[in-house]
């Protein structure tokens, strides 16, 4: 018989086998909750950029909107009709959108040229339901499209900038333009204007659209201040001044002249199929923000602005006993009161709230949505409840549906 030496030890094999298990076991615990953490991790990162988007868009949208009106020129003449013609989006063509058979649904179902004023005062604010009639336009013909018309509407350098124009003498003989002598001499970013950039003039008294005595509108600058005024800038008389606006810059050679004295901004829905984001619901949609460019065809130059989106709602609120206090709420749907002329807008429209439906991240296996519906506002709003169900957005319970709300006071439309 052998016999074990005194003082050595060590690990009986069935001790080492249930070590094993038990080594086998915190590391399949430990790296399932690496796993999950990544996963979470992974989500995180998602939510945090979709925030970060949201952030950015609505702040866009914002501004859009407050600035509504600002700039629009009202008539020269008799309304509705501004006094002068003007053009503004042209109608849908595969020559001015040859991306168009891309985008899902089509976005034209209500034309740009439906949003027209077709030569009158410009409305600062319009709505529509987008009328998608596609194979899913059960979710989808109840989203809007939101107009917003005001110089600043572009975005652009030039649509920052404004001016005063003055006469120092009775007779009107000895005119000036306002120079702000920005320290920074870079034009693209002071508030002076420069050459090539294209101008309106406003009546500051009765915001009405001034013209030279040829019946000009549009004015090009070739210098400033212009001491000569060279542009054809029309004269006050000396107990008044004129607003000078400016639009646009010269980028048409062919036209150089603006196609109409304002701005114009069109939000709405759509989805580009060759390259949706991954993370979102497929069956949900992007924000676009569509600068419709002074060209003389007048084409939405598109943006997006917010991914993943299923619905796109805005309400307008109205001041209809001249308190300045709102007390009617009217939607898309339910437009009851006539907002179809600009004077109808500038004596109404007090405030503008937009709602937009859409998820944090992307799909989520270990998370359920808790309800089967979103309700915008209490129906004093004229906003809308949004069903969720499964034929028009399979697997939503996997999504962490979000619904952000904007409220703007519309402090630049005036009567």
């Amino acid at each position: 018989m052998t016999m074990k030496p005194m003082g050595e030890k060590g690990f009986t094999l069935t001790e080492l086998i249930v070590a094993m298990f038990i080594m086998a076991a915190i590391m399949a615990s430990v790296i399932g909750a690496f796993i999950t953490l990544s996963r979470n991790v992974k989500i995180e990162a998602k939510g945090a950029e979709t925030q970060v988007e949201d952030v950015l868009g609505l702040e866009l949208l914002r501004y859009d909107i407050e600035m509504a009106g600002y700039g629009l020129p009202t008539s020269i003449t008799a309304p509705p009709a501004l006094g002068v013609a003007y053009t503004e989006a042209a109608a849908a063509s595969a020559a001015l959108y040859p991306n168009l058979a891309n985008f899902v649904p089509n976005q034209f179902t209500i034309g740009p040229n439906a949003f027209n004023d077709v030569s009158n005062e410009p409305r600062a604010l319009i709505f529509s339901t987008n009328g998608h009639a596609g194979a899913d336009s059960a979710a989808y013909n109840d989203t809007d499209v939101l107009v917003i018309k005001s110089q600043i509407s572009a975005q652009n350098t030039v649509a920052r900038k404004w001016s005063i124009r003055y006469c120092n003498t009775v007779d009107s003989s000895s005119c000036s333009n306002q120079q702000w002598n920005d320290a920074t001499g870079d034009y693209t970013s002071n508030r002076d204007f420069y050459p090539g950039n294209r101008v309106i003039v406003v009546a500051q008294n009765t915001k009405t659209l001034v013209t030279s005595p040829g019946g000009t509108w549009s004015f090009t600058l070739s210098q400033w201040p212009d001491p000569t005024n060279t542009a054809g800038l029309p004269n006050p008389s000396y107990f008044n001044m004129f607003l000078i606006y400016g639009v646009d810059n010269v980028t048409d050679t062919v036209n150089p002249t603006l196609s109409r004295p304002f701005n114009r901004v069109d939000y709405y829905l759509q989805r580009d199929t060759r390259n949706f984001p991954a993370r979102c619901h497929p069956n949900s949609y992007t924000l676009y923000r569509g600068v419709v460019d002074q060209t003389v065809n007048g084409v939405r130059q598109e943006q997006p602005i917010m991914d993943c989106v299923v619905d796109f709602k805005a309400v307008f609120g109205l001041d209809t006993n001249f308190d300045y206090v709102v007390d009617t709420w009217v939607n898309s749907k339910n437009a009851v009161w006539n907002l179809s002329t600009a004077a109808m807008v500038r004596q109404y429209i007090r405030e503008a709230r937009v709602y937009i439906l859409t998820h944090d991240g992307g799909k989520d296996p270990d998370y359920t949505f808790k309800g089967g519906s979103i309700t915008y506002d209490g129906a004093a709003y004229n906003a809308k409840t949004f069903p969720f169900d499964n034929t028009t957005l399979p697997g939503y319970q996997n999504y962490r549906w979000k619904l952000l709300k904007l409220a703007v006071k519309t402090v630049n439309i005036v009567q």
